[in-house]
């Protein structure tokens, strides 16, 4: 975890919240209208609350109309590629967690780049924390070490995949020379399951989820992952003071915005969301519920923070070959007219597989219509679980071709994320399929 200097942080959002007044001059026509905020993970967890906390107190103290728009999938992969492929005109934002910046070393390709997505604010952070069922002797993580020391590979582990503490726990393997069995789950709900249940030994995961069960004395805490003991947890010793080897880490919340977007609407979004973090009522939510150390930085400080990060943990991800959730599994450029075979052989599979488990739509059917769905040279993500969801896209986007047009409705399962979206060129549209393991 980046070494964060907390005075400079938050003079970073202070002077944008000096400098309000003069933004709102040379923004008074912004916003235009709705403003969305796109959360790329489903209700529940914390991002999720982050969003709404933040959504009411605007509403409350700007009067405006914003809508917290949720597009799971992909470890967030696809509500991140709803953001960056956006227009930039300040109406689109993204909360998001930490997770976010290792979707680039976790898959093999994704349907946006980092650069299409502007850092606009580091919201706060919290450090891990390191449960045991109360049955097992653990009074510290280092008992569990040296326990797993005697038993390689019997000491079992929960942790999200594709997630930062997966990549922590594999270097602290590593760099302690211990053999924990760890066990990756798609979520926090069945990892603190499991720990309760007793199903795994320790588990790894977040304050605000694994408070609740301390405070029940179901769970036992043995370590913390920050710089610091919290002060949810003050008689909990960091891992640091354990003796063990590694560095410290923390879950983050950040808001990022479509690159291009116009940097006084960046400075005032900013400034607002920084003063509606620091109002009393929400600084005591964020800091009763999520453990929060409030930082608001100014975006040059979130770039920096999230370059030092991606780095060290990338770094980490491709020395150790750490696998997670997320995989590529089909990528294809489609030229109008030009059938692809190869293309065609893999969407009748997920056909078979029930993966376009759509009455009356045959692959080929699927084929013609994402050929047909392009909208000029613009670049945009379709991407629909229900009717509902179709109903409501064709409500906010100008339609390319009557909705009546196009299949009822694209499904997205829990196994399998099909992202249909196009390139600058007007003539190509690119498929990417992602399969959940």
């Amino acid at each position: 975890m980046t070494k964060l200097h907390r005075r400079s942080l938050l003079v970073g959002g202070a002077a944008a919240t000096l400098g309000a007044p003069a933004i709102v001059r040379a923004q008074g026509d912004w916003p235009k209208g709705p403003i969305k905020i796109i959360v790329p993970f489903p209700p529940g967890g914390s991002t999720d609350p982050v969003a709404r906390i933040i959504q009411a107190k605007l509403i409350e103290t700007m009067g405006w109309n914003i809508i917290v728009d949720n597009k799971p999938g992909g470890t967030g992969v696809v509500g991140s590629a709803v953001a960056a492929k956006s227009p930039p005109d300040g109406q689109t934002w993204m909360i998001t967690f930490d997770s976010h910046i290792l979707n680039p070393a976790f898959a093999s390709s994704l349907p946006y780049k980092d650069s299409e997505l502007l850092n606009v604010m580091l919201i706060g952070r919290t450090p891990q924390a390191i449960a045991a069922h109360p049955d097992r002797p653990y009074k510290t993580f280092a008992e569990a070490v040296e326990d797993a020391k005697k038993r390689p590979g019997k000491v079992s582990m929960g942790v999200l995949g594709a997630s930062q503490a997966l990549v922590l726990m594999t270097l602290i393997k590593r760099e302690n020379d211990v053999d924990i069995n760890l066990i990756p789950y798609k979520g926090g709900g069945p990892l603190n399951q499991d720990i309760l249940a007793g199903v795994t030994d320790i588990a790894i995961g977040s304050t605000t989820s694994l408070s609740p069960h301390f405070r029940a004395n179901k769970v036992r805490p043995i370590g913390v992952t920050g710089e610091n003991r919290t002060p949810a947890l003050p008689d909990t010793p960091t891992l640091i003071e354990q003796g063990t080897k590694g560095f410290p880490s923390y879950a983050w919340w950040g808001i990022y915005a479509p690159t291009g977007t116009p940097r006084p609407i960046v400075d005032r979004m900013n400034a607002e969301v920084a003063k509606a973090v620091h109002s009393a009522d929400v600084t005591q939510k964020f800091v009763d519920q999520f453990n929060m150390e409030i930082l608001t930085t100014s975006p040059e400080a979130f770039a920096e923070f999230q370059k030092v990060e991606q780095e060290r943990w990338t770094k980490i991800i491709k020395e150790n070959d750490i696998k997670g959730d997320l995989i590529s599994v089909h990528e294809y450029e489609l030229k109008p007219g030009v059938r692809d075979a190869e293309f065609e052989r893999a969407l009748h599979d997920a056909e078979r597989r029930g993966l376009l488990d759509l009455p009356g739509l045959t692959a080929h059917h699927f084929l013609r219509g994402l050929k047909g769905a392009r909208r000029g040279a613009y670049t945009a993500i379709w991407i629909f679980e229900s009717r509902e969801a179709w109903e409501k896209l064709w409500g906010t986007v100008e339609a390319p071709r009557p909705a009546a047009e196009y299949p009822e409705t694209w499904k997205i399962w829990e196994n399998a994320i099909l992202a249909p979206f196009l390139t600058q060129d007007p003539d190509t549209i690119r498929f990417t399929s992602y399969e959940e393991v």
